[in-house]
């Protein structure tokens, strides 16, 4: 039994069962409205057969009728009111109408008693179709269920039905146990179906992240900084807004490839991707071009701005020494972009500041406005 309750709920984090208990509070409320709404529909229905004469009985009948249609309306009503309330308010709204609808057909089914009709069967179809819409932590459903049949025994104890044939009590008893059953299968199923949920949102996230990442360096790949770039040029159709981005490549990173191999080469490209990670601004995003050139997308920043930036890298750069005391240093390009321009002209004068750069020397900056 401990498996059966326990075995899924393992499996979450504390957040994932809060988000759990959250969605199954939604779903509880949605259902309680929809119960109610069909008791209200039913009970209304059969009220005006009774007064047109088509339906028969006594009057405690239709009190019963009136006062379950009564008590859908309030539940109703109610439930729509604490549509924007906090959690906690909704939960414990939920658990104040299932218990009291239960204990209401207790009270009915004891007044029905009176009246010598030993029929049980309003309170059985409560507690019946509670437990097989209402999603309930087992816990609380076997505190809700055995307690409604407690209550329900004492009830007919005080009240002197001395008399009551046993099968009324066998099979009050065994609907209870049936309704602790279904509501434990059914959180469970929930459960489940929650935790399956979670874990298709973590393999697209992961597939995700992997669509628009570098697997060697964490950082954005070519597809993304693609998708970015053209996001950010959308802004420069404001004359306010500048959009710049520097190009830089590795000089010469083929001779380290072959001296020291490419694990070594691996090691130094993922080191040099923390590096200027580290020597930018957060707003600025950083790429893996290709091979051993890097993009930076500097958001609302000058001609002026970024050649700064570009300035402050290239000293950094030179004077940093990376794993196995390797010095490297780099060729940059610089470009700015305006309403006039196209990303795609953008990216291809930053590369011919780049190529220029590498002309005329390396370890330089060279930029096109």
């Amino acid at each position: 039994m401990y498996n059966m309750l326990f075995h899924y709920k393992k499996k979450l984090s504390s957040d994932a069962i809060i988000q759990f208990n959250k969605d199954i509070t939604h779903i509880n409320l949605s259902r309680i409205r929809i119960l109610v709404a069909i008791a209200l529909i039913i009970e209304t229905i059969l009220a005006i057969l009774f007064m047109l004469g088509i339906f028969n009985g006594d009057q405690i009948i239709l009190r019963t009728i009136i006062s379950i249609a009564f008590l859908s309306l309030i539940i109703l009503c109610l439930s729509v009111l604490i549509n924007n309330k906090s959690q906690k308010i909704k939960s414990i709204f939920i658990a104040v109408a299932v218990n009291a609808a239960i204990f209401f057909s207790i009270f009915v089914t004891n007044l029905l008693f009176l009246s010598n009709a030993f029929d049980v069967s309003l309170f059985l179809t409560f507690i019946f179709a509670i437990s097989i819409t209402i999603i309930t932590e087992p816990i609380w459903a076997i505190a809700r269920y055995l307690g409604a049949l407690t209550v329900f025994c004492i009830m007919l104890f005080i009240n002197g039905f001395n008399g009551i044939q046993p099968t009324i009590l066998i099979n009050t008893s065994a609907f209870a146990v049936i309704a602790v059953v279904c509501s434990i299968i059914i959180y469970n199923d929930a459960l489940k179906i929650f935790i399956e949920k979670q874990e298709v949102e973590k393999a697209q996230k992961i597939l995700e992240y992997m669509s628009h990442t570098d697997q060697l360096t964490g950082l954005n790949n070519r597809r993304k900084i693609d998708e970015i770039l053209n996001a950010e040029a959308e802004k420069t159709y404001d004359e306010n807004y500048h959009l710049s981005i520097v190009l830089l490549d590795i000089d010469y990173f083929k001779q380290i490839n072959d001296a020291y191999g490419h694990l070594i080469g691996d090691e130094i490209l993922k080191d040099f991707s923390d590096f200027i990670l580290s020597k930018v601004l957060k707003d600025d995003i950083i790429g893996r071009w290709g091979g051993e050139e890097f993009i930076i997308i500097c958001k609302d920043t000058s001609l002026e701005q970024a050649m700064s930036k570009a300035n402050f890298l290239l000293l950094s750069i030179s004077n940093h020494y990376f794993p196995h005391d390797i010095s490297l240093t780099v060729s940059m390009g610089v470009s700015c972009m305006n309403k006039k321009i196209e990303p795609a002209t953008l990216l291809k004068n930053c590369d011919q500041a780049l190529y220029r750069s590498k002309e005329n020397g390396r370890n330089r900056i060279e930029y096109i406005a």
